[in-house]
């Protein structure tokens, strides 16, 4: 792939959005640390917005659609995750409840309307090629079938293998920039969660490839990891505590069936020094949902071991990570994607991991119905873990993985657990 010419870069003040959009038209976004700063901010404070456009904002961690407030436009996500829950509370967020492998697909065949396409990207100083800085995600199926694709040319992203933009992805206007990439830190884990992560180590062996969130919780897990050998790493997102692993060797990738030597990931979310570590990085390769998440890669990778978390478990072992009261706060996501991956893959584990309560211990996690959609069914519980202890669910009856998961919850909310198992025949 050699280097290749652009549009003239114009100023971003030149893109009028309210003469540019046709009235239905669909814009998709990049997400994550991906987000083209500028031109979301010209198109969310662009005051006159045909009727009917709407942008598929993914999950933002900067929030800037909230912008967009006043103006007409609708908003779509695949979920409720970083910041979109925090705009959904203002402006209504329609949401597709997609495997994440999906999304690309359905941005090709039309499902998820692609109209207009708004991206980040970045030129390789040394070879002169175009790459997609800090997030490819299904970005290329979406301008391959789109009208007008806009790039945000920023030199502060980084080149990342695998980011490579192809030929037969139109650019028609390119802007450029020198903004800093969106950053996304999170607080330190507390004890409960550190005690989740001890529990969660000692499921993972040495030569295990992981796949992990983000967050406090997926910090402590990670952790709680600095003393394993030879792990490997397949996940959606990287952030700065995989980074530190791989710094310290406990990630190298060496034992892998499936890219061996190699971190794979779709999205960087972190800090500064986590975007300069993926800076040209042999060691790290970012590809599309559709290699990371689909099954006929995940079920090759030997002793995948897939570590999420929820909102809450019932007494069958399935797993709201969606709906939190009335609220969208998480999402589909790549969850069912990596978790079913590790239940086919050769020595596999799925572990769901999560704090036993929520309020200050007022509500308990475990109950005895979910408030929400069944993101995971019962046919893909594998381990569950909170602060209590390890549900082992694996292949286990409906009376064991009642018992089981009434073991791991608050002690103050077994009693009311268990009269309810009893109340439809579970105990």
């Amino acid at each position: 792939m050699s280097a290749r010419a652009l549009p003239a870069p114009q100023p971003v003040e030149s893109l009028d959005f309210s003469t540019l959009l046709q009235a239905g038209d669909g814009i998709v976004i990049g997400q994550m640390a991906g987000e083209p700063l500028i031109l979301c901010e010209r198109l969310f404070g662009t005051a006159s917005i045909p009727a009917g456009v709407s942008a598929f904002i993914g999950a933002s961690i900067t929030g800037s659609p909230l912008a967009a407030k006043g103006n007409g436009m609708g908003l779509s996500s695949y979920g409720g995750l970083f910041r979109t829950a925090e705009i959904s509370r203002t402006i209504p967020v329609t949401i597709y409840p997609m495997h994440y492998h999906r999304l690309g697909p359905a941005m090709s065949s039309g499902v998820i309307p692609s109209d207009v396409v708004l991206m980040q990207a970045v030129r390789d100083e040394g070879s002169g090629r175009l790459y997609a800085g800090a997030g490819r995600n299904y970005m290329y199926e979406a301008a391959r079938r789109a009208r007008l694709v806009i790039v945000e040319l920023n030199p502060n992203a980084p080149v990342i293998p695998g980011g490579e933009i192809p030929d037969d992805v139109p650019i028609h206007h390119v802007i450029e920039s020198d903004r800093a990439i969106p950053e996304q830190s999170y607080p330190a884990p507390g004890a409960d969660e550190e005690r989740i992560a001890a529990h969660v180590a000692g499921l993972v062996g040495d030569g295990a490839t992981l796949q992990v969130g983000v967050g406090s919780l997926a910090g402590a897990l990670l952790a709680a990891l600095a003393n394993h050998k030879h792990l490997g790493f397949h996940s959606g997102l990287i952030n700065d505590d995989v980074m530190r692993l791989m710094q310290r060797g406990v990630i190298d990738n060496s034992m892998k069936s499936v890219d061996p030597g190699v971190s794979i990931m779709g999205n960087p979310v972190g800090t500064r020094a986590l975007y300069e570590f993926l800076h040209r990085n042999p060691a790290v390769r970012m590809e599309p949902g559709a290699y990371t998440h689909i099954r006929a890669t995940l079920a090759r990778t030997d002793r995948l071991t897939a570590l999420n978390s929820g909102l809450q478990v019932d007494l069958f072992g399935q797993v709201n990570a969606e709906l939190g009261g009335n609220r969208y706060l998480g999402g589909v996501g790549g969850l069912a994607d990596f978790v079913r991956g590790a239940l086919v893959a050769k020595g596999g584990r799925a572990i769901i991991a999560m704090p036993s309560c929520a309020k200050g211990g007022a509500i308990s996690r475990m109950v005895a119905r979910l408030d929400g959609p069944a993101t995971l069914g019962a046919t893909d519980a594998d381990c569950i873990v909170t602060e209590w202890g390890v549900a082992h669910l694996r292949d286990k009856s409906l009376r064991e993985r009642a018992r089981q998961v009434i073991g791991i919850a608050h002690p103050d909310h077994r009693e009311s657990l268990k009269a309810a198992a009893k109340a439809i025949g579970l105990a």
